[in-house]
């Protein structure tokens, strides 16, 4: 996931956080808390990334 955040490649890096996020919620919660948070700040990496793409002037 953080490999296709870096290149800005958008659908991979929201496939990769949605499977995680499957795996995440198979967990008890009190054991992913920090697996919770890292996926949140990937979240808003990515549609940071997705908000500059649709700012750039094509």
């Amino acid at each position: 996931m953080s490999e296709a955040i870096a290149r800005q490649e958008g659908r991979a890096a929201r496939t990769a956080r949605s499977a995680a996020w499957d795996e995440v919620n198979k967990l008890v919660d009190v054991l992913t808390r920090e697996e919770r948070r890292k996926l949140w700040e990937h979240e808003q990496r990515i549609l940071a990334g997705e908000a500059q793409k649709r700012l750039r002037p094509k």
